[in-house]
């Protein structure tokens, strides 16, 4: 089994996690036990019902495609003149609007797959998908995975080839001027143009730094909807400990390390025959002031760490989703159940990766799990845990590239919307 940085490693590199057991931290039936036991707005509660609500899911619940979960995959392509692959619908209830690609997982299938048989259908189109771009979700068991990639055969679409899949495809230079099935489509348009503009000319992907690596999902079985939590958080800043001591450019001998920067010119520090200055004192008697070269030192001030559980074994922080609630009210009850009903001020940045492979024989289900990074804004040290967690220290050039990707456009953007428009 593989330590909690190493993990974190691996979900960086796009890999699944290496864990001997598929952990959970709060399962469905915890999560019911404190509705239960915490219900304290009792008006909300009967506003919820009124609009037929489930306050709560079954703690048995089981994901499986076409029955207890939606699936959908959206394809998002761009030629080289930025037009965008659209479709004109077939069905009875929105025929001859105008829509991306798009359709409902069959059971068996992986999301690549789906994508490439629906894009085939729906345009005339072979594709080879390259990366997610964003994945959209309105319920813990409602999930849009929009894929781009490239046009790799085929020919387009025309009325003549019309069938019940849809009556023609187009490249479509201003996608504004159709008459649109629904405009929930736009987001993941615009997304894609944004991916696109990054790409330099000749490439079909974006310069590291610039957009996330290529993330296609992984090929794991999950037996629930899961979501799991890469929760970062820095210690507060004051705190240095030297990996080597200079005296005058000359390496002296390790010691404790120094609590609080000595008052001393910029890069320089104080050495006395005792060992490291503690607090800022030094016997003056001895002291020799000298040069600190930046490699000598090594800062733990201001140190990225991430959560890591103590339950069962120490793991990445992991709760089963609620099929009946937005993902985002699931992360905000297991971050409750982690840092109590004060909350401390946190951001949720998007997914490094997906895991999900579809039931293949009848007693397996059609779960996933959803790599979310999120950052704690304030120091860890204002952030106290409940219980059973802890925060593990992260060390170069890890936590660089763990804070690399907390910028913009760095993860898989996770749109998480209360209603839609597409029943694809």
């Amino acid at each position: 089994m593989g330590s909690v940085e190493a993990n974190v490693q691996r979900l960086l590199d796009g890999e699944a996690v290496d864990e001997e057991e598929e952990f959970c931290d709060f399962s469905l039936l915890e999560q019911n036990e404190q509705q239960g036991k915490f219900v304290r707005n009792l008006a909300s509660y009967l506003k919820d019902a009124a609009k037929g609500i489930t306050p709560s899911a079954p703690s048995s619940f089981v994901p499986r495609v076409k029955k207890t979960v939606t699936y959908i995959v959206c394809g998002i392509f761009l030629n080289e003149r930025d037009e965008v692959l659209m479709m004109q619908e077939a069905k009875k209830s929105c025929a001859g609007k105008w829509y991306l690609p798009a359709g409902r997982m069959e059971e068996g299938e992986t999301i690549e797959d789906a994508l490439k048989r629906e894009l085939l259908e729906e345009t005339g189109l072979t594709v080879s998908p390259t990366t997610l771009l964003m994945i959209e979700t309105a319920q813990g068991s409602w999930y849009r995975f929009a894929l781009t990639g490239v046009v790799t055969g085929g020919d387009l679409k025309t009325p003549s080839q019309a069938d019940s899949e849809s009556l023609q495809a187009r490249w479509v230079d201003d996608v504004d001027s159709l008459p649109l099935r629904a405009r929930d489509i736009l987001l993941i348009i615009t997304k894609a143009k944004e991916y696109r503009a990054k790409c330099r000319e000749g490439h079909m992907i974006p310069p590291v730094g610039l957009w996330h690596q290529e993330s296609l999902p992984i090929i794991r079985h999950h037996n629930s909807l899961r979501l799991r939590v890469i929760c970062l958080a820095r210690k507060k800043k004051g705190v240095v400990a030297p990996l080597t001591w200079w005296v005058c450019g000359i390496p002296m001998a390790h010691s404790r390390g120094v609590y609080g920067a000595p008052t001393n010119p910029p890069g320089q520090w104080r050495h006395d025959s005792a060992g490291l200055v503690k607090r800022a004192t030094v016997n003056r008697a001895v002291a020799t002031l000298g040069d600190v070269p930046r490699r000598g030192l090594s800062e733990t001030g201001n140190a990225l760490h991430v959560l890591a559980s103590e339950k069962t074994a120490l793991h990445l922080p992991i709760s089963e989703v609620n099929p009946m609630r937005s993902v985002h009210t699931t992360l905000k009850r297991y971050m409750t159940e982690i840092f109590g009903a004060s909350l401390p001020p946190h951001r949720p940045h998007g997914l490094l990766s997906l895991e999900h492979s579809p039931a293949l024989q009848e007693n397996e289900t059609d779960g996933l799990t959803l790599n979310l990074l999120v950052t704690i804004r304030c120091p860890l040290e204002d952030a106290p845990l409940i219980d059973k967690y802890s925060w593990i220290p992260i060390r170069e050039p890890l936590a660089k590239h763990l804070a690399a990707r907390c910028e913009k456009n760095m993860t898989i953007a996770l749109n998480v919307i209360r209603t839609w428009e597409s029943d694809a």
